[in-house]
């Protein structure tokens, strides 16, 4: 049970001062399936964001995908990653903060970071209250960290902290999460709150696809061909092929780490099924433990001809790679993509988002994502409080807002608005080559 319910950004890229995109839902009382309702709060479960290019959407999304790498991975964000086009934003921190839900438990994490000196100002964790002053599990300055833990649990966050001292560009929360042993059970909380990063929120840029290449189980299989039959791809069935040679394929020394591991859990009786892939190939294990590969592959109409993968349109792949968020099990993944329209007809995004939002209905699933594609701003789709906007300013901040905040009635015509510029997000054209009027006149044969 894992949902975003805020995410806020300053100093970074085009982003000066903080904006903060927010899933909680407004005043709109139409598609009610789209909230996942709490005891105290209303959460959204789609965010679509617009704005023409060069606006920040694409920072946004960077904003989400580097400050998740710093938390989980320990990667700093790079020097010259704030408000450049303000030489005073070079000493000042990029911001960064998230309020999501963690088993019916809410919470606030954040950090600052000098970009330039590859520094962490300041990090904090709390548990939100809502009828009671918050939490404050720890505060972070520099490398002082204070914190409420008392007993047992005081004791050893008083030597986790004092470790920290020459640890100015590690976050305090990852290294919780790494040293924090299973019976400290008191200090639980960090490493809930990083698996909720590492494992919950996953951010996609323009061009990664989503599961390079997923293995469906058969039941899937049948869904996603269901799907694709549907969405008029031409695809009838999916299969997956036997390849001869795989030391054609793979260097030695990788096929015997790659079947070491997959006898490993075997062995374990892990919940893998025993695959390793790699594009569209899949190596798993023989009752014997040889390696066997093979290939998916595509059957169009009642023909026993197979595609590959890569023959397939990039549309179709692409496609083929979302539908693995409509048919996987998880129940509460926060999906956060750029440009989920990239290479896809309108009708079939118009339809993906649609597809999304009925099947994942009654889960806390959230789909975030950025898109140029006027279509989906339609209230028979989308709700006044799930589409937003990201403006690009005169002095090359970028802002965000939501459509919300115009109140528009659920019949107006959403779509044709944005074009003519009624809530910005949409290029301003200057006349590179001016017409003349004597031009304007031979044109118009006068």
């Amino acid at each position: 049970m894992k949902m975003l319910i805020r995410f806020k950004v300053g100093n970074f890229l085009s982003f000066d001062e903080p904006q903060e995109l927010s899933m909680i839902s407004g005043e709109t009382r139409n598609h009610l399936d789209h909230i996942h309702r709490f005891e105290n709060i209303n959460i959204l479960r789609t965010s679509a964001i617009y704005g023409a290019n060069a606006s920040g959407k694409s920072n946004l999304i960077k904003a989400f995908k580097e400050s998740k790498q710093m938390i989980t991975m320990g990667r700093p964000i790079h020097s010259n990653k704030y408000f450049r086009p303000s030489v005073m934003k070079k000493d000042k921190p990029s911001y960064f903060e998230y309020e999501f839900e963690n088993g019916g438990k809410y919470y606030s994490y954040g950090f600052e970071f000098l970009p330039s000196k590859q520094k962490i100002e300041s990090e904090w964790l709390y548990e939100l209250e809502p009828e009671r002053e918050n939490r404050v599990f720890f505060q972070r300055t520099g490398n002082k960290i204070d914190h409420s833990f008392e007993g047992d649990d005081r004791t050893r966050m008083d030597i986790y902290a004092a470790d920290m001292q020459n640890s100015d560009s590690t976050l305090f929360l990852r290294e919780m999460n790494r040293k924090t042993r299973k019976d400290e059970k008191g200090l639980s909380v960090f490493s809930d709150v990083f698996r909720w990063f590492s494992q919950s929120m996953k951010v996609f840029n323009s061009e990664v696809f989503l599961y390079d290449k997923p293995k469906f189980t058969k039941d899937e299989k049948e869904i996603v061909v269901g799907l694709l039959r549907s969405l008029d791809t031409g695809i009838t069935d999916i299969c997956y092929e036997l390849v001869e040679n795989v030391e054609d394929f793979f260097p030695e020394r990788m096929l015997n780490e790659i079947q070491e591991e997959l006898i490993r859990n075997k062995n374990k009786n892990s919940e893998n099924d025993g695959s390793f892939i790699r594009g569209s190939y899949f190596l798993s294990l023989s009752e014997d433990n040889d390696l066997i590969m093979k290939k998916l592959v595509f059957k169009h109409g009642s023909t026993d001809v197979s595609f590959d993968m890569e023959e397939e349109s990039e549309g179709t792949q692409r496609l083929y790679e979302l539908l693995a968020m409509i048919v996987s099990k998880e129940e509460d993944s926060v999906y956060i993509l750029d440009e989920l329209d990239l290479k896809l007809h309108p009708l079939l995004t118009f339809k993906f988002v649609d597809m999304f939002l009925n099947r994942k209905a009654g889960t806390k699933n959230q789909l975030i994502f950025t898109c140029h594609e006027s279509n989906l701003m339609d209230f028979e789709l989308l709700r006044r409080d799930e589409i937003w906007f990201v403006q690009k300013n005169e002095d090359e901040s970028s802002s965000l807002y939501s459509l919300e905040d115009f109140n528009e009635r659920t019949d107006r015509k959403i779509d044709k608005a944005y074009l003519e510029g009624r809530y910005g997000g949409v290029p301003i054209f200057s006349t590179l080559f001016p017409v003349s009027s004597c031009d304007r006149n031979e044109a118009e044969g006068k």
